[in-house]
């Protein structure tokens, strides 16, 4: 399923207020076939700020998506171990699928508690009341932006 076409608008339009690009429902639904359907606002605007200060390429679908794409890698290697609910210790197709949920929230930018709730509810079972939280999402959150390089640090 691709990104829907307002996400796309409302990245191009964040886009054009550096390229003065033409923002149309025509470019909205291109973009919105190009861009891989993971790819949120926040993170998104992320890649094209990233983009912005590392690169004087046009910006396009594929420029967004590879930073995203750096964005989610970089959260699930920061994730470190994830511990399901213990009461799906004995069921490994149900403690793989809560795994699978968590990360794909833990990689959209969700909080570890939210990302918790998130795996539960997909499986139908309630949040534990204590369940180690991997990480401090703050420090997943710096994950996002990597600094740009100049060229006085490239030489």
């Amino acid at each position: 399923m691709p990104t829907s076409p307002a996400i796309a608008a409302a990245l191009l339009a964040y886009a054009a207020a550096t390229d003065n690009r033409n923002v149309t429902e025509e470019a909205a639904r291109g973009w919105a076939a190009a861009l891989d359907e993971r790819v949120t606002p926040a993170d998104g605007k992320a890649a094209i700020d990233t983009h912005r200060a590392t690169s004087t390429d046009w910006l396009m679908p594929a420029h967004v998506n590879a930073e995203v794409r750096r964005i989610r890698r970089a959260r699930a290697d920061a994730m470190g171990e994830v511990n399901p609910p213990a009461e799906l210790a004995d069921r490994p197709d149900m403690e793989n699928a809560w795994r699978r949920e968590y990360t794909r929230a833990i990689c959209s930018g969700e909080e570890p508690g939210a990302a918790t709730k998130r795996a539960c509810d997909a499986l139908g079972i309630a949040v534990p009341q204590q369940l180690d939280s991997p990480r401090r999402f703050g420090e997943l959150g710096q994950l996002v932006r990597r600094p740009p390089e100049t060229d006085q640090e490239a030489s």
